[in-house]
């Protein structure tokens, strides 16, 4: 199967790099100092409200519903630590109605992370294939889906939010041997006249141009924008800055906010060229010119979309 070639192959060069000391140096001090900005966020709002936390994990706040994506707070492993503390712990959550799963990748979809949330008992919207997996965590509200599937939400408004599953160019699995087990892809949340689109982990390609034609009213994009190096490992499965740039602008999305950036060390790439490249495509295209925004989070900050 070509993508098990490809995972064993990026393994091995994982491995090989962080026994190597060919990795860059991370000066966690200066990381922590300025990347993290930790903040008690409201219990509930209704203005729509995004707050990183890392890595893909973000807390969507919309008319008094609370939203996680990819939860993920602890170190993966020894091998990989974070870099960076969670901007909002377990325990400082709000009340989770609803988790958004783009795939079971170990960052994306973490034991511990996922059943700290267990008190909270959400709803797990997941990809069709992790059902039996998520009930063996604990889980009972769990609803999985394929591509192009939606369902809908009340607010306490009496309005409704709507989530739609929608694709990706990625890869499922946690291990060599469920590789594709399960489905994988991003999802569209919309309420009102809003829109944010949750990435998940993508390669480039052409659905980021068919979603921009079905929803057409796109307000926040939150985009991965790493690893970016090696290129040759990594481009199959990841976008960099460049490719996101333009994923962003198939979307035809109003704000850009990157994440699965500065959490883990997956790449050679230094701390910051993920950013560095990310806003020199923007200022290159002149995006700013047209209208569209740029939002560089910190650990633990909020933006209102």
């Amino acid at each position: 199967m070509k993508t098990r070639h490809h995972l064993v192959n990026l393994l091995k060069n994982l491995f090989s790099l962080k026994f190597s000391g060919k990795r860059s140096v991370i000066d966690r001090k200066r990381v922590h100092q300025e990347w993290y900005a930790p903040a008690k966020p409201t219990d509930r709002t209704t203005e729509p409200t995004v707050t990183w936390i890392g890595q893909a994990t973000f807390l969507v706040q919309i008319d008094g519903i609370n939203i996680l994506t990819d939860p993920i707070f602890y170190d993966l492993s020894y091998i990989f630590p974070r870099l960076v503390p969670a901007g909002i712990t377990p325990e400082q959550l709000p009340r989770i109605d609803v988790v958004l799963i783009s795939h079971d990748h170990r960052d994306h979809m973490e034991k511990n992370s996922m059943r700290a949330l267990l008190l909270h008992k959400p709803t797990i919207l997941a990809p069709l294939g992790l059902g039996k997996r998520l009930s063996r965590w604990g889980f009972d509200k769990i609803s999985e889906h394929n591509w192009n599937d939606k369902l809908s939400f009340a607010t306490p408004s009496g309005k409704k939010i709507d989530f739609s599953f929608l694709p990706a160019s990625h890869w499922a699995g946690c291990n060599l041997f469920n590789i594709n087990k399960s489905k994988f892809g991003s999802w569209m949340i919309e309420h009102d006249l809003h829109a944010i689109y949750f990435a998940g982990d993508s390669s480039y390609g052409k659905h980021f141009c068919e979603i921009g034609q079905q929803f057409e009213s796109i307000q926040t994009a939150l985009m991965p924008i790493s690893p970016i190096e090696p290129r040759h490992l990594v481009e199959h499965a990841h976008l960099d800055g460049k490719q996101a740039i333009q994923a962003f602008l198939d979307l035809n999305a109003q704000r850009f906010i990157p994440m699965h950036w500065g959490t883990f060390q997956f790449g050679t790439e230094q701390y910051d060229e993920p950013i560095i490249l990310l806003k020199k495509f923007w200022h290159k295209h002149g995006l700013d010119g047209l209208g569209k925004q740029l939002s560089v989070l910190k650990f633990g900050a909020a933006q209102r979309v």
